[in-house]
């Protein structure tokens, strides 16, 4: 540890969205690996997307893309010449407006909006006139020019039953033996998935037409009805777990799926969840889980520093008062030290309490797994962790909100906590430590030497 790096302000986990200012030892790969341990594994990463960032498909549809080119590249060279590699020099690009195919609720409403206008007034039975260059993009051959340019595709849906922590972690095979503790992939193994169901065929081939793929996908491809439910769940307009991707993107990838099922044909979709997991989950995440107190506790943890802190100054104020000699406001260099230190390691995510015994407070959503809510056990948290099925990621039914708001001040500041199992965590939270040591010092020993230059009092009392 340099010593630049222990004075840096902005130590390595607070430049928010920095993957260079990550510790190797927890970066993305070793969490996805499976290479971590409690509270920085695949799953705590899914629970904090699915609670804290409403971004959970992003990694579940990532987990299922690894392990299907994993599963690609097992199969024997007479399945895979069925499907050859994507060449996208030969793809045509994207031409065709599929927003009329699937109106978003924003249509209407944006529709409603510009009727009360001049643009509503103009003419009832004009059409919208775009900005060349833009008419382009919003229309297409044989496309309404009437279409409105705001159309996106709808949110996923966010309702479902009930959660809790506690999962049976699927048998899978062995190349996702890492993943597997963390997370459980279903149904398992792959070979045994039963055909898609009508309306996972209904969505995607009403996908494919409306992005113009107008022949029906070879079925004697591999893996081609497990294809057709990603299309379903993930990329069509309007999924159970629609991507965050843009139309561009879904368009091509939806092209590319109707020639082949090799992986290369998710490669632009898999660059830009890729990126998003990179660059914003998994920094934010970080920093999330480096925090060892819940927000009650590192409050109260600033607080004290703060006042701890003000004491000395109090201290070395009646000392400068009154007759007592210079050597007894050295006190306040003890009692700065500790204020400082327990100040800047709370504002570092560190509860000094805590600290000693390897502790960190639950989360909310852990906690829920140890309670009855409404007089019933949620069982179904499991479904985020499950790539393959027919499920929404819910991102406002929280039941364990409304109990964990129920809960007096003491017993937030007194949660119940969990060792941290995961060493590399433990060690970032010591070198915080030392770093609030450091700065502590430096602090008080400065402050201690103009307490010392200050005159002596008039002897007040």
């Amino acid at each position: 540890m340099t010593w630049r790096r222990l004075l840096s302000p902005k130590h390595e986990l607070k430049r928010r969205g920095s993957v260079a200012t990550i510790p190797e030892r927890l970066s993305f790969e070793k969490i996805i690996g499976g290479q971590t341990c409690s509270p920085c594994t695949t799953r705590e990463f899914m629970n904090y997307l699915l609670f804290i960032e409403h971004s959970a498909e992003n990694l579940q549809f990532y987990l299922w893309l690894r392990d299907y080119e994993r599963r690609w590249d097992a199969l024997p060279q007479s399945e895979k010449d069925l499907s050859p590699e994507l060449d996208s020099s030969t793809m045509p690009l994207p031409t065709v407006a599929y927003a009329a195919t699937f109106p978003s609720p924003s249509a209407t409403f944006a529709k409603n909006v510009l009727a009360q206008t001049e643009f509503g007034n103009r003419n009832s039975n004009a059409s919208l006139q775009l900005p060349r260059g833009l008419a382009t993009i919003f229309t297409s051959p044989g496309s309404d020019k009437s279409d409105n340019p705001f159309d996106s595709p709808p949110r996923t849906p966010s309702r479902y039953s009930g959660l809790t922590t506690n999962s049976t972690i699927s048998g899978c095979t062995d190349g996702m033996a890492t993943i597997a503790q963390t997370i459980s992939l279903s149904p398992c193994p792959w070979s045994d998935l039963p055909s898609p169901s009508p309306s996972y065929i209904e969505t995607a081939s009403s996908a494919f037409a409306a992005v113009g793929v107008g022949w029906k996908p070879f079925t004697i491809q591999p893996f081609r009805d497990e294809v057709l439910r990603i299309i379903a769940i993930y990329l069509a307009p309007g999924a159970l777990r629609e991507l965050n991707i843009t139309d561009r993107e879904r368009i091509t990838v939806l092209h590319a799926l109707g020639q082949t099922t090799h992986p290369s044909a998710f490669n632009i979709v898999k660059r830009a969840v890729e990126t998003s997991l990179r660059f914003q989950a998994h920094p934010n995440f970080i920093t999330h889980i480096s925090t060892n107190g819940n927000k009650t506790r590192m409050n109260v943890a600033r607080a004290g520093g703060f006042v701890i802190a003000l004491l000395g100054f109090v201290f070395v104020g009646l000392m400068a008062a009154s007759t007592r000699g210079r050597p007894w406001r050295l006190f306040a260099v003890f009692i700065w030290f500790f204020g400082v230190a327990v100040l800047v390691a709370a504002w570092s995510g560190v509860c000094i309490m805590l600290l000693p015994f390897r502790n960190r407070h639950l989360q909310p959503w852990e906690l829920w797994d140890q309670v009855d809510i409404e007089g019933t056990r949620a069982e179904n948290i499991d479904k985020a962790m499950e790539l393959l099925v027919e499920y929404p990621n819910s991102y406002e039914d929280r039941p364990w909100q409304a109990a964990q708001e129920k809960k007096g001040f003491l017993r937030k500041l007194f949660d119940k906590e969990v060792i941290i199992q995961d060493p590399d965590l433990r060690k970032l939270h010591y070198e915080r430590m030392c770093r609030a040591f450091l700065w502590a010092g430096i602090f008080s020993t400065v402050m201690g030497g103009l307490a010392l230059a200050l005159p002596i009092g008039d002897g007040i009392f």
